[in-house]
């Protein structure tokens, strides 16, 4: 709990110090979060938590996706399976 806690917290910091310094109209979609744990544990209300004030600061939606599966393997399989924006 405490290592997904961290890289979750990191990845907020690290999106947050990035619209800062981004010079383009960035996101213009919604923010989809794979959580690989299932809805109201830990990581789910941690996530939940955290994707409500970036969603303000953004002003895009940010949408959690639960993937419960075994080792996150059907989180991994998805978020592989993502489409990559165009740059």
């Amino acid at each position: 709990m405490t290592g997904r806690l961290a890289t979750l917290l990191f990845a907020a910091a690290t999106v947050l110090a990035a619209t800062g310094a981004s010079a383009q109209d960035w996101p213009t979609r919604p923010i989809h979060v794979i959580v690989g744990a299932g809805p109201g544990g830990g990581t789910d209300i941690v996530t939940r938590i955290i994707g409500q004030p970036l969603s303000e600061l953004l002003g895009v939606p940010v949408v959690v996706e639960n993937k419960q599966g075994p080792a996150n393997l059907i989180a991994s399989t998805s978020l592989a399976r993502t489409a990559t924006p165009p740059t």
